[in-house]
């Protein structure tokens, strides 16, 4: 009787030396799943986190892609400037060489055209002369 009395007393020991085992093996294993849902969390955030950056970093691709396009466009409409002024510039060179041209014809008719009255009054004079 003793002896059961004394496994009794034993087996009720081991019993509770099992159950805060199984006790600290529980806190310890929701310890562990606590943490784990810790660094799901911080996971998710710095995925989060990551998002925004890839956003912000094509973001300022696409500004700086619209700028390097504007600078583009901006220097093809200086080059379509430069050209017509070019242009415009001969035509107006041109023009000014058909002023000169008009000009000398004019002043070579206005010539003829007292040359041609200075003979006619030579004429003119030679007749009443006579």
């Amino acid at each position: 009787m003793e002896q059961m009395k004394s496994r009794r007393l034993r087996a009720d020991e081991d019993t509770k030396k099992i159950k805060k085992e199984i006790d600290e093996l529980n806190t310890q294993q929701h310890r562990e799943k606590n943490e784990g849902n810790l660094i799901l969390n911080n996971i998710q955030q710095l995925n989060l986190q990551l998002n925004d950056i890839k956003s912000e970093i094509e973001k300022n691709q696409a500004e700086r892609i619209q700028v390097v396009d504007s600078k583009l466009k901006e220097e093809q409409d200086q080059i379509r400037e430069k050209d017509c002024v070019a242009e415009m510039r001969t035509e107006y060179q041109s023009i000014q060489k058909e002023i000169a041209e008009k000009r000398k014809q004019v002043f070579a008719t206005l010539a003829k055209v007292k040359d041609t009255k200075r003979q006619k009054r030579q004429t003119f004079n030679l007749f009443e002369n006579v």
